[in-house]
């Protein structure tokens, strides 16, 4: 029995979903109504690829395709979209044998290459695997060049006091701090997603980098997930919003997801309350781990995160282009200081 692909529809929605939350490494990002947001605020295709091997399910695989001047890309997560990582789920991944396994991630990529290269004549390919995926070797196999990323993990399986002392010890002091300040940590509304906008552009100015306008993709993305899969937290000092982040809630994980900027008054450290009050929360009510999402390459953002004593949780970033020259084109672009928007 070989292995195939079949593009899910509207009609599969149900399926897809249910599909996506068996999976050990399922995200929020691969749910239909997430993955159809991004496709309309990226100016790209969705193709929601499900993997057989005969007549058995054996994968999702959503890929997002655009037209950039000459090249056709495919991309799984879309850029300009927050989301880190995307690829593919497998359902029983975990109960297969090793052979099964990389017999499974072997043809899928295999057949995902196929389609991209062969019916959508793909230029070039970035795919980002979610954590807990953890064999990269296929894509390498294939002839990707992989990267290995890394997210943290905080386990809140353990006793809540003991996630206390295992914190840093400046960590637990500006807790106290901000308390004794004043700091009130609240539930926060849709009105404060204008302050995550701004935050995000002030961030991204410092850095000398232009920030696309993320308004309307976070306005869909709270009108879908608000009240169940997704919540807005924010840090309120002298009844002013200082801090605030956007969680996303899945299987059991908590995703620290959009903000915890950095506060502009001086003298007054808020995160480390903000985080804190929402690990309590998560902790109360029962979720698996709070995960402070990572792109793993930034040692600025390292320092605040580790603070925390959450275990590193691995990821890849994978690239392939159907040609060399395509490869070397860009390799020159990139060291000449030319960036092409993907």
């Amino acid at each position: 029995m070989g292995f195939c692909i079949d593009i899910a529809d509207g009609d599969n929605q149900k399926e897809w979903d249910d599909y996506a939350q068996s999976s050990s490494f399922g995200t929020i990002f691969h749910t239909w109504q997430w993955l159809k947001i991004m496709e309309k605020h990226t100016n790209s295709t969705l193709y929601p690829l499900q993997i057989f091997k005969g007549s058995k399910h054996i994968a999702n695989y959503p890929i997002f395709f655009k037209n950039i001047g000459f090249l056709r890309v495919a991309l799984s997560p879309p850029y300009n979209t927050d989301v880190l990582y995307l690829g593919p789920v497998m359902a029983e991944y975990e109960s297969y044998k090793q052979p099964k396994k990389e017999e499974y991630l072997i043809g899928i990529q295999s057949e995902i290459d196929r389609f991209l290269f062969s019916d959508l004549r793909c230029n070039y390919i970035n795919l980002r695997t979610a954590p807990g995926l953890l064999d990269s070797r296929p894509l390498r196999w294939a002839g990707y060049d992989v990267q290995p990323l890394y997210t943290y993990r905080l386990d809140l399986s353990i006793d809540l006091g003991d996630i206390w002392t295992q914190l840093h010890k400046s960590v637990r002091t500006n807790i106290k701090s901000a308390q004794g300040k004043g700091i009130v940590i609240e539930k926060g509304t849709k009105t404060d997603l204008s302050f995550f906008e701004s935050e995000l552009k002030r961030r991204f100015s410092a850095q000398g980098k232009n920030r696309s306008d993320l308004s309307a993709f976070l306005g869909d993305i709270f009108d879908e997930y608000n009240g169940h899969n997704l919540e807005i937290v924010v840090a309120k000092y002298h009844e002013k919003t200082v801090s605030g982040v956007i969680h996303l809630c899945y299987n059991g994980i908590v995703y620290q997801w959009v903000g915890v900027p950095k506060p502009k008054i001086a003298g007054l450290s808020p995160n480390e309350l903000l985080v804190w009050e929402s690990i309590i929360s998560a902790h109360e009510k029962g979720e698996r781990f709070y995960e402070f999402m990572d792109g793993g390459d930034n040692p600025r953002l390292r320092k605040f995160k580790s603070k925390f004593n959450p275990e590193l949780s691995i990821w890849y970033s994978a690239e392939k282009y159907s040609h060399p020259m395509y490869r070397g084109a860009r390799i020159v672009s990139r060291k000449i200081g030319y960036h092409v928007k993907i």
